[in-house]
């Protein structure tokens, strides 16, 4: 067998011919990943507090200045342009979060589609079902990219670090958190964060894109070689 043939052996198409529970457990795992980005990014797209903004603080974010940001050379640190200051480029931030947030949320399903259709597959053995599913995954691969790209531009753009509030310090960070808990507890509700908590949403994707992307990757792996190491490399046989 090529080296080729091997490479392509380790992928789940191949693997799911096999109808072996390795595979199962493989989908099981990425199933409950998706899940809970969907649940998350669904809060974030839908939550009356975070999507359903009222003047004046939804104008705020509707023209926010997107101007690069100015330097303190004292401390060496960068900041946003202040409100009352001259402003050549503004975005609408609010704007620009819920469409990327839509396209995530549709990129969650479509994963989350994806790996039940592993279980279809194993449980049925249909070549139509394996055809499906790999499909999606070309579609969904060129998808994720633009999605990718998108997220990078929206997210730190100066407007987008702006909104999230990037030059604060992670002891800052902490406060504001602190306070909007504490303003929750003593009102019983929900306060409004504007954008905050979606712009730290959006790292926090940024994060769990590469690096989750490459803890499963490192997982995809070793459950593919476990798996052809137990059954045999002829998996499509």
């Amino acid at each position: 067998m090529s080296h080729k043939d091997k490479v392509v052996n380790l992928s789940m198409t191949k693997r799911l011919h096999a109808g072996k529970c390795l595979t199962c457990f493989e989908a099981g795992f990425y199933l409950s990943a998706q899940t809970a980005l969907l649940i998350a990014t669904a809060a974030m797209l839908w939550h009356p507090k975070e999507s359903q903004l009222e003047d004046p603080l939804k104008a705020g974010y509707e023209n926010v200045c997107n101007d690069p940001w100015t330097r303190d050379e004292i401390n060496g640190f960068s900041y946003p342009k202040y409100e009352d200051s001259e402003c050549e480029n503004t975005v609408d931030i609010y704007y620009q979060w819920t469409s990327i947030l839509q396209l995530y949320f549709a990129f969650f399903v479509i994963q989350w589609f994806r790996m039940a259709l592993v279980f279809f597959a194993l449980c049925t053995q249909s070549v139509s079902i394996i055809k499906l599913f790999e499909g999606l995954g070309c579609a969904q691969c060129c998808y994720g990219l633009a999605c990718l790209i998108i997220l990078h531009l929206y997210r730190f753009q100066p407007a987008g670090r702006a909104a999230a509030m990037d030059y604060k310090t992670m002891d800052e960070h902490k406060d504001l958190v602190k306070a909007y808990r504490d303003a929750w507890e003593l009102t019983d509700e929900m306060p409004d964060s504007g954008q905050y908590i979606r712009g730290r949403f959006l790292l926090g994707l940024v994060i769990y894109i590469w690096v989750g992307g490459f803890f499963f990757c490192c997982f995809s792996c070793i459950i593919a070689a476990i798996h052809v190491k137990k059954y045999g490399p002829a998996l499509a046989a």
